[in-house]
């Protein structure tokens, strides 16, 4: 775990956002005289009493998907980093890292949202970035806090890292919003969020590709690289795995389910080659879009 000592520079009281003092067992903000309590190492940035927020909705514009193409993402053929000699964590792809941007210096931050055990400290650290990993519960985490209201200065972050977070958000407009806030101009967010994936641990917000969009655009973002199914989970793997044989080995629930998916795969290459069923696109396009367990998006500010 990474002492909160070796960024405080950046931190910020997050309910006035305005400046913090620093003593042994606490942080108290200059403005509102909040206090956030120190416990080995780790500072506790998550609210300490209601924030109220307005996020502005504009009606009566239907979404404009013209710039987007929702196809499965490919590696970035102008891929910065090298990542072949190691290993790719847990729910990423080697796809997915090829976004990764390069640090332009020593000094670059990456933030690690939702952070969990720390899983994506050896990529970041890789790119270049000083890591630092915010998660609302874990005591590995470099420090505590909520999605919905960070506790950084705007632009401080070259680079954000938020997978398999943003369904767990209870409003993930303002956590887009915020992460908007906290990005640099130029720097890039690389996120999922699930679709067809099964309540789990407290998930509040599961969408499809328009909601994904949605959400980006309500949080500010207009630069999207990449907004793809994640073509390695599928909705069906994904309810069967989380929900429907839950404990079981990942592979023996997707033997029990392959008689299931190569039905279904005949059946859409039997739509698509007569075209004697019009309901829907029944190409393979489509059923990624349609079926996937979660989205995999890359924006840039």
């Amino acid at each position: 775990m990474n002492s909160y000592t070796h960024f405080k520079d950046i931190l910020v009281c997050p309910y006035s956002l305005g400046p913090l003092t620093f003593m042994p067992d606490k942080a108290v903000s200059e403005v509102t005289k909040d206090e956030y309590p120190i416990l080995d190492g780790q500072i506790d940035m998550r609210l300490k009493r209601a924030k109220n927020v307005t996020v502005d909705f504009v009606l009566g514009q239907e979404l404009d998907t013209s710039k987007v193409s929702f196809k499965v993402i490919e590696d970035d053929p102008d891929a910065t980093v090298n990542f072949d000699d190691m290993s790719v964590p847990h729910h990423l792809s080697r796809d997915v890292m090829s976004y990764f941007p390069k640090a332009k210096s020593p000094d670059c931050y990456a933030l690690d949202l939702g952070s969990g055990t720390g899983l994506h400290q050896g990529v970041c650290e890789r790119a270049g970035y000083k890591y630092i990993s915010l998660d609302y519960n874990s005591k590995k985490a470099s420090l505590k806090g909520d999605a919905h209201a960070l506790p950084f200065a705007d632009n401080t972050f070259d680079f954000i890292i938020s997978i398999s977070v943003m369904e767990h958000v209870q409003y993930p407009w303002i956590m887009t919003q915020e992460v908007r806030r906290v990005l640099k101009p130029g720097g890039r967010f690389i996120a999922t969020l699930s679709f067809l994936e099964p309540f789990h641990d407290n998930s509040y917000y599961h969408v499809s590709h328009l909601g994904v969009l949605t959400n980006l655009k309500v949080g500010g973002f207009d630069k999207i690289k990449v907004l793809s199914p994640n073509y390695g989970w599928e909705g069906m793997e994904a309810v069967s795995i989380m929900h429907y044989f839950s404990a079981l080995p990942w592979w023996l629930v997707r033997a029990i389910i392959w008689p299931y998916m190569a039905l279904h795969k005949l059946w859409w290459k039997y739509a698509q080659i007569t075209k004697k069923i019009h309901w829907h696109p029944f190409t393979p396009e489509y059923r990624l879009l349609a079926s996937s367990g979660s989205f995999i998006f890359v924006v840039d500010k």
